[in-house]
């Protein structure tokens, strides 16, 4: 039986994970007081851990366990009951843990000389950035190699493939228990506090880009935060405290909430009001994607050309692993972070495939309407507000705080950069 202790680092982790899979009555650390009863301010840590790492998504999942390969103990808690609800670094990692994937390249398909500008622009700039395959090919060209296809212009990335994604996810939650730390489900973090005090006149360190992003966090509100932060969760074994030195923000969807937590003290349930307190937002972009039901008519990922803002990469082709053709996704903002739901009589109608259909046959004139069906949707967290121009990636270290925020696509194929970049704010 587990008793209420202080645990050593190293022993931190597994320990917490062993107590919830046990789930067996012990002193106070499977207390059932609520953290709504502020039983986190009247507590000492159950236990501690040098790195604490909030959602466990695939970026979560990555930075947790680039930071357990270094050693010391890093924990990586998720509300869900399950995971997940550069590219030559990801074809490695997958190459060598025989994690399926596939080369099938990318083309990004044009019809204009406005789009053969810009695309040639994209070309330049990933040379520019050692991206040095990309390449442009002739109307001629690209009928040669899928007929199906229309445009007159086509930017190529041939090093852009497909991954299995739930077992690129898998992999990295095993290698983190393999380091000898630990990945805790089913942890609704309830309440953060930092146990040292604001450093405001510390700069913060480099953000993921420069110059920053304008969705970066204002110095002047926020500083850096002194570790260690006192986190209270409410566990199927009830309320448990950690204390952890650093605190990595990987919410995905909830990230701006977790920074509320860390900043303005609120719980985990926060009305527009609260969350408009945070200096960035983020907004919930539903994105519905359709299956096909005839035959697979290209060989390659085919994208039309975004529009001027970048609020979105278009209704784009995709492929699975068994090779089957999907589209998507298309852009609708929502209010809640879990409307996951399918309006069939919408999208399902007549009418609705038809104008889905034509966003297709502007680069796959072939597929029949007929054939096209909605199959699922996913919410992807985005920092501009609908209408808004694009705005990066926020990835950003206060301290011992680093904040991950806005991270849709490209996430999974930067995950792994995206862990470096991390390590290397943190040391």
């Amino acid at each position: 039986m587990l008793q209420r202790t202080i645990r050593p680092a190293a022993a931190a982790a597994t320990a917490f994970s062993r107590a919830f899979k046990a789930q067996k009555p012990t002193t106070r650390l499977l207390s059932t007081v609520p953290a709504s009863q502020n039983d986190h301010a009247m507590r000492e840590a159950d236990f501690k851990v040098d790195h604490l790492v909030i959602g466990a998504g695939v970026v979560g999942l990555a930075v947790a366990e680039r930071l357990a390969a270094r050693g010391g103990s890093t924990l990586i808690v998720d509300k869900n009951p399950a995971v997940g609800q550069e590219t030559r670094m990801l074809y490695d990692v997958c190459s060598k843990n025989k994690i399926e994937h596939s080369r099938v390249t990318k083309w990004v398909v044009g019809h204009s000389d406005q789009d053969t500008e810009y695309l040639s622009r994209l070309m330049h700039k990933g040379h520019q950035l050692g991206v040095t395959q990309l390449a442009l090919i002739s109307q001629d060209q690209m009928r040669k190699h899928e007929p199906h296809v229309a445009g007159t212009v086509a930017l190529v990335s041939p090093t852009t493939g497909i991954v299995d994604v739930h077992g690129f996810m898998d992999y990295l939650a095993q290698s983190i228990l393999g380091h000898g730390s630990d990945v805790a489900l089913e942890c609704k973090v309830t309440h953060i506090e930092h146990l040292g005090s604001s450093t405001s006149s510390s700069p913060p360190a480099a953000a993921a880009s420069s110059p920053p992003s304008p969705s970066s966090i204002p110095e002047s509100e926020d500083g850096p935060l002194a570790g260690p932060f006192r986190v209270t969760m409410e566990t199927p074994a009830g309320v448990t405290v950690v204390e952890a030195a650093t605190l990595i923000n990987c919410g995905g969807l909830h990230s701006d909430k977790i920074y509320n937590m860390v900043y303005h003290g609120f719980g985990f349930e926060q009305d527009d009001a609260m969350r408009a307190r945070c200096p960035y937002r983020v907004y919930y972009c539903k994105g519905h994607y359709y299956s096909y039901k005839g035959p697979t008519l290209v060989s390659r990922l085919i994208y039309p050309v975004p529009d001027p803002n970048i609020t979105s990469l278009g209704t784009h082709l995709t492929l699975d692993l068994a090779g089957r053709m999907r589209f998507g996704p298309d852009v609708l903002y929502v209010d809640r972070s879990d409307d996951y739901a399918i309006d069939l009589e919408t999208l399902a109608s007549p009418e609705h495939l038809q104008m889905v259909s034509r966003v297709i046959q502007s680069y796959l004139p072939a597929i029949q309407p007929d054939h096209i069906y909605p199959d699922y949707a996913g919410i992807r967290p985005k920092v501009q507000a609908p209408g808004d121009p694009f705005k990066d990636f926020v990835i950003e270290r206060r301290g011992g705080y680093v904040h991950l925020a806005g991270i849709e696509s490209p996430g999974l194929t930067s995950s792994l950069a995206i862990a470096e970049h991390v390590e290397a704010l943190l040391f």
